[in-house]
């Protein structure tokens, strides 16, 4: 029979093994959903742009008449957009197949520890068994909250990244927003100045779009004080609206409204996830101290 912090120090690793694995799949089930509708949003983008195309094409092969000029202006302007909003489909879309590709990698080398770790704590109960020691109840009840602890706080720790992450590039949208305003696609330097603004647009998305995927990791039950569900429909709302307002007439206002809106939402759910977290490193330092008592006193 193995000593007891062997078979401890075996367990610690599974159960880290397992409780990532209960994060991927719900990763991947996030991302699942994400993939589904950014290759429909892929889809209809790479339509629009070949009506944008042939519509152009068109005017331009009888455009003879000076009234034609205008509409031909239009219309390449037209163009513009709806490749930008077609490139804008495509890159989210690899983001994401790329984050789905790297998650199903990761959790398929975790598919065999659940069967692990039932052999492993089969093995603890019977070493406990034979030393019938009065701490043991107490102390695998200790180890069981340390390991749902140690949990929540890399999963918090990740939530909290990825919300920094993306404070940080509303940040820069907005300041790329402000540099833009009053450019339009159809102005002087104008399609530059909205390339710009798309690339940091783009950044931000994603960011936000990593941010949920590590929030679906946790529960309501797990951060009592960060709004899952709200903040989720939040960004579902921004992201979807967000180029549809650049190209629209006085939409840059709106997209500035809603980036900074989106940043004061992030901002409240980061200063949530580091007042979870330190509540759960508070958790976890009571429970060593009350696990380090136990075994002085046996």
């Amino acid at each position: 029979m193995r000593e007891l912090s062997q078979i401890d120090q075996e367990l610690r690793q599974v159960r880290r093994d397992l409780d990532r694995a209960g994060k991927l799949d719900a990763m991947l089930a996030d991302l699942g959903k994400q993939h589904l509708q950014q290759r429909k949003k892929a889809a209809e983008a790479f339509e629009r742009l070949n009506r944008a195309e042939e519509k152009e094409a068109f005017l331009a092969s009888g455009r003879e008449a000076e009234h034609e000029t205008g509409k031909l202006r239009r219309d390449k302007q037209e163009v513009a957009q709806a490749r930008a909003r077609y490139e804008e489909a495509e890159w989210d879309l690899r983001d994401l197949e790329d984050r789905l590709w790297d998650v199903k990698e990761e959790r398929a080398k975790l598919e065999q520890q659940e069967s692990r770790y039932q052999a492993l704590l089969k093995e603890k109960e019977q070493y406990l068994c034979c030393t019938g020691s009065s701490q043991v109840p107490r102390l695998v009840e200790i180890a069981r909250e340390m390991g749902m602890t140690d949990r929540l706080i890399r999963e918090e720790q990740e939530a909290l990244q990825a919300g920094e992450e993306a404070q940080a590039r509303l940040k820069e949208l907005a300041g790329a927003l402000e540099q833009a305003k009053g450019r339009g696609w159809d102005m002087p330097g104008g399609y530059i100045s909205m390339q710009t603004v798309q690339a940091y647009a783009r950044d931000t998305r994603g960011a936000l779009s990593r941010l949920r995927t590590e929030l679906a990791g946790l529960t309501p039950k797990d951060v009592p004080l960060v709004d899952l569900e709200g903040y989720s429909a939040f960004a579902d709302y921004f992201m979807d609206g967000l180029f549809t307002d650049l190209f629209e007439s006085s939409g840059e206002d709106r997209v500035q409204i809603g980036v900074d809106n989106t940043l004061c939402e992030v901002d409240t759910l980061v200063k949530a996830l580091e007042k979870e977290l330190e509540e759960q490193e508070k958790t976890k330092e009571d429970l060593s101290r009350e696990r380090e008592t136990l075994l002085a006193g046996a």
